[in-house]
C-alpha cells in the first residue's frame, strides 16, 4: 500500500510528542513492508519560505520539506488555509499517487491539504493531535493562560484574533473536515472533546498514540523499578520553556520548597526561559538544562524518581506521561485531560488543579516526606496499559464509513 503521511512539524526538524508519534507511524509502516514517504513543513527562519528540499532519512523513509516559517502564527490566516503550499502538494499527490494519506499537525500547511487529498480518490486519514481544528490557539487556553470552555461555539473566547477571524476559521476547516475519511483521536479524553465540537461519531476512532514496540514488548522482560533506599529525590520536568507546559507554575511551586531538604529538581529545555524572565532559581535543589536529546530518555528516566507534568493547555494524549509510568516513575500531573487517562490520583501519581503552583508544591512536599507513599506509587506505575504505536491502514480501510459522496452533511 502506498501511504503519505503528513505533519507540520517533523523530526529531526522539531520534536514534540506528535511529530516522534508520525515519525513512529511512518517508521513502522515501512518496516511492515508498505510504500511510505512523508510531506512535511520546516520551520527555518534561514531559508526562503516556500522552498521545498527532499532527503531520504537514516532508515530510508523519503520526505519531501517546505518550509512555513511565515505562516507558523497562530494569526495567520496562512496557518490553517496556505494555498501556496495546497498547490506544493497536489504536484507532490499526482507524483506520489497514495492509496492513504494520513495527516497529523497541518499548522502553517494549512487544511486546504485535505481537499487535495480527497480529490486525488485517497483514503483520508486524519489524527487530531490537539485541539486546532476547533481552537486557533491550538490547546483550550487563552491569552491569560486560563482554560476556554471544550466547547468553542458554547465559549465567548476571542481567540487568536476576534470572534469574527475565528468564524471564518471554523467555517473553512469544517468545510475540509467534511472530506476526511476516519479521525482519529489519540485518547478517550480527546475523543469525546472531538464529538462535542462537531466530529461526527460516525467517523471519529480512538488510536492512543501509545510507545515503540519495542518498548511495549520489553516491558515483560525489563526488572523491577529502582526504587531508592536513599538520596534526594529526583524530580524530572521535561516540557521545556513553553508556558502552555506549566513552566512559570513549575519554578513558583519549587520556590516553596526551599525549606524542604531531601529533593532536587531536572528541568529540561528551560535554560532560555530562566535567562529570559530572570527567574530567581534555587541552584543547590534546581538543574537549569537545554532539552534533551531524544536518545537520551532512557538514561534521563532511569535517574528519576517523578516526573512533573504541570500543564495549563489541555492536553489530548501525554507520551512522556506513559513512557515514565512504564517504566517505573510516580508522576504528578495537573488535570489537563490526557494525562489524567493514566495517571491515577493515589494510585501511580498525583493529579492537582491546573494553574495552582501551591497545590503543585504540596504534592512534590508529600513524596519527599513520605517515602513509603512514593514507593507505593512507583511500585504501580508499570501496570499502566501501553499499546504500541502502529496503526495499519489496510485495518482502517476495511472500517472506512460509507463513500464521501454520502457524508457531506455530517459535519
Amino acid at each position: 500500500m502506498r501511504v503519505v503521511i503528513v505533519s507540520a512539524h517533523y523530526p529531526p526538524n522539531f520534536v514534540s510528542g506528535g511529530t516522534v508519534a508520525a515519525q513512529r507511524l511512518a517508521r513502522g509502516l515501512q518496516e511492515r513492508g508498505h510504500d511510505v514517504s512523508v510531506y512535511a513543513g520546516r520551520v527555518d527562519a534561514g531559508q526562503t519560505p516556500l522552498s521545498t528540499s527532499e532527503e531520504v532519512d537514516e532508515v530510508g523513509v523519503a520526505v519531501r520539506w517546505i518550509v512555513t516559517t511565515d505562516a507558523i502564527d497562530w494569526s495567520s490566516t496562512r496557518n490553517y488555509d496556505n494555498p501556496s503550499v495546497t498547490a506544493d502538494f497536489s504536484a507532490y499527490l499526482r507524483r506520489e499517487r497514495p492509496d492513504v494519506v494520513h495527516f497529523h499537525t497541518l499548522q502553517s500547511l494549512g487544511a486546504g491539504l485535505v481537499g487535495a487529498a480527497a480529490e486525488r480518490g485517497a483514503l483520508v486519514v486524519l489524527t487530531m493531535h490537539d485541539f486546532w481544528w476547533f481552537c486557533a490557539r491550538q490547546f483550550l487556553v487563552d491569552h491569560d493562560l486560563h482554560p476556554c470552555s471544550l466547547v468553542v461555539d458554547a465559549g465567548v473566547c476571542e481567540c487568536q484574533v476576534d470572534r469574527a477571524w475565528l468564524d471564518a476559521r471554523t467555517k473553512f476547516l469544517r468545510d475540509q473536515l467534511r472530506r476526511v475519511d476516519v479521525v482519529l483521536a489519540p485518547s478517550s479524553s480527546a475523543a469525546r472533546v472531538f464529538a462535542a465540537n462537531g466530529v461526527p461519531v460516525t467517523r471519529l476512532r480512538v488510536d492512543e498514540n501509545g510507545l515503540p514496540e519495542a518498548e511495549v514488548s520489553a516491558r515483560a522482560n525489563r526488572p523491577a523499578p529502582r526504587i531508592r533506599a536513599s538520596g534526594p529525590v529526583q524530580f524530572l520536568y521535561a516540557g521545556g520553556a513553553n508556558p502552555m507546559k506549566g513552566v512559570h507554575d513549575l519554578f513558583a511551586a519549587v520556590r516553596h520548597l526551599a525549606d524542604l531538604p531531601g529533593w532536587h529538581l531536572r528541568a529540561y529545555g528551560t535554560k532560555e526561559h530562566v535567562a529570559a524572565s530572570g527567574e530567581d532559581v534555587d541552584a543547590a535543589h534546581v538543574d537549569v538544562l537545554d532539552a534533551f536529546v531524544p536518545s537520551a530518555l532512557d538514561r534521563i528516566l532511569s535517574e528519576s524518581d517523578v516526573l512533573v507534568v504541570p500543564s495549563v493547555m489541555r492536553e489530548s494524549h501525554s507520551i512522556i506521561t506513559r513512557e515514565a509510568l512504564v517504566r517505573g516513575l510516580a508522576v504528578i500531573c495537573t488535570d489537563s485531560l490526557g494525562p489524567e487517562e493514566v495517571v491515577e490520583h493515589e494510585r501511580n501519581g498525583l493529579v492537582v488543579p491546573t494553574g495552582a503552583p501551591l497545590a503543585l508544591s504540596h504534592a512534590m512536599r508529600r513524596l519527599v516526606d513520605d517515602p513509603r507513599l512514593r514507593e507505593r506509587l512507583q511500585g504501580a506505575a508499570p501496570a499502566v496499559a501501553a499499546r504500541s504505536q502502529l496503526p495499519c491502514p489496510r485495518c482502517l480501510r476495511r472500517q472506512s464509513p460509507a463513500p464521501r459522496r454520502n457524508r457531506r452533511a455530517d459535519i
